[in-house]
């Protein structure tokens, strides 16, 4: 129950997402945080991002987020740039059919450190289903201080297992039990000789009956 429990709270995280792409017009919020010279430099950015149907919140979030760190107006907007430029860049790694939550949760990865080959790589191992959720537990490992190609090893070994979206939560919720950077000892061992890491889910868990391994 506190897997399903975990995953509906990462769904909600990144539902919004999706209804965020759909909006038409120049955020809001940026009204009372940003400049007029800003914002005239930022519709166009936000404008070409949702014609092209890239999703438009992240975009308006680090515009926000640049205006709360009180930061000039040019490093807000090449700020801005470069987010939409990494949001297309998880696209076309992942696939023009992506949903706006893999978009994102795809350029985070990008951010962290994650080669476009390794999101290509991901697509191909989970045809037709999301990957929000595994790019998402991905750059989240990256974080906890498990150094790139390691994490993307470890999530592209469950992906082949045929991991469901519960286990890689059961993998984000084992991150929240350790206090300091996330041990994958046998992970980081496999990758340092070269050889595949053989990563299973977490202990206690086993794969979804749903998703068992695919014949090759």
């Amino acid at each position: 129950m506190l897997v399903v429990a975990a995953l509906g709270a990462l769904l909600t995280v990144l539902v919004p997402v999706r209804a965020s792409a759909q909006g038409q017009g120049v955020d809001g919020r940026l009204a009372s945080r940003v400049d007029s010279a800003t914002r005239a430099t930022l519709a166009p950015v936000l404008d070409s991002a949702r014609a092209t149907g890239l999703p438009t919140e992240p975009l308006v979030e680090k515009a926000l987020e640049g205006a709360s760190k009180r930061a000039p107006g040019a490093r807000i907007v090449a700020a801005v740039r470069a987010l939409r430029g990494d949001l297309e860049t998880a696209r076309a790694a992942l696939g023009t059919g992506s949903s706006a939550q893999e978009i994102v949760a795809g350029a985070g990865a990008l951010r962290a450190g994650v080669d476009a080959s390794h999101l290509q790589q991901l697509r191909a191992d989970r045809p037709g289903r999301s990957l929000a959720i595994p790019l998402t537990v991905l750059g989240e490992l990256i974080a906890r201080g498990v150094p790139v190609d390691t994490a993307a090893t470890v999530i592209a070994s469950l992906e082949r297992d045929g991991a469901a979206d519960e286990d890689f939560v059961a993998l984000r919720q084992s991150m929240g039990r350790h206090g300091g950077p996330f041990p994958l000892p046998a992970a980081a061992a496999a990758h340092a000789r070269g050889a595949p890491a053989s990563v299973g889910p977490p202990p206690g868990r086993a794969l979804g009956r749903s998703h068992r391994k695919r014949k090759p």
